[in-house]
């Protein structure tokens, strides 16, 4: 998963110095940084058949939250190298190559009658829990346009299943705590977010729901699924209730 783990560290190496103020991490593994960021530069755009955090799906090319999260990683670049590593020209291709991307990636990634993100460039009977969308507020970044939030937020809320929103068309199968990537929950800082009344009020709700009317037998599956009151299981081989 490089475009995915590239994206994941730069946003954390971010997320961490802000937080902190401690900058001999981006310091120390500087060289690391811009390798990554540098990858992303080159193959984030339109991703290759790669796994996702949603690995258990499998592969899939041109996904538009694995192309975001790559965009906001080199936007995250361009900050690290301005404010903690001193390197503007650095910095300025970062951020021009960021807002390039950005634009192309959302010609691409929004559906065509302009109601959603879909879930790989020209599928148009796809969708997608955009979750990493939310990077974008928890570091700051203010980078993603609000149109784009305000759509995907719409989407969510008007096609709620009984249980909650899936992680992408492919299957009904979503990630509780991924409540949290809803671009409506997001408007705050982190610190401000509680996670057990977040904006998109319906979300939570149907999580509790879930746990209410499912029989849970062994530990509390962190996957649910949208439709039935089952655990999914993946455990042990097993991918399904």
């Amino acid at each position: 998963m490089p475009i995915e783990e590239c994206g994941n560290m730069i946003n954390m190496m971010l997320d961490y110095t802000q937080r902190t103020g401690d900058i001999s991490l981006v310091k120390a593994y500087s060289k690391h940084l811009n390798q990554w960021a540098e990858y992303l530069v080159a193959n984030t755009l339109f991703p290759v058949n790669q796994l996702t955090t949603v690995d258990f799906d499998g592969p899939l090319p041109n996904q538009t939250n694995l192309a975001i999260k790559g965009i906001i990683g080199i936007q995250a670049m361009s900050v690290i190298s301005k404010k903690y590593l001193g390197d503007v020209e650095s910095a300025n291709s970062y951020n021009s190559t960021a807002a390039s991307y950005l634009k192309t990636w959302q010609s691409y990634a929004t559906s065509s009658n302009g109601t959603h993100l879909v879930l790989e460039y020209g599928y148009q009977s796809g969708d997608v829990l955009a979750f990493n969308l939310a990077m974008d507020k928890l570091l700051g970044l203010n980078f993603i346009p609000d149109s784009v939030n305000s759509m995907q937020s719409t989407y969510y809320e008007n096609h709620l299943a009984k249980y909650g929103f899936p992680l992408d068309s492919r299957r009904t199968a979503l990630y509780k705590l991924y409540i949290a990537g809803f671009p409506a929950a997001n408007r705050r800082p982190l610190s401000q977010i509680d996670l057990t009344t977040l904006q998109v009020q319906a979300v939570p709700t149907k999580i509790v729901l879930w746990l209410e009317e499912t029989l849970h037998y062994f530990f509390v599956s962190q996957i649910a699924m949208t439709f039935l009151n089952k655990i999914y299981q993946y455990v042990q081989g097993l991918t399904s209730s």
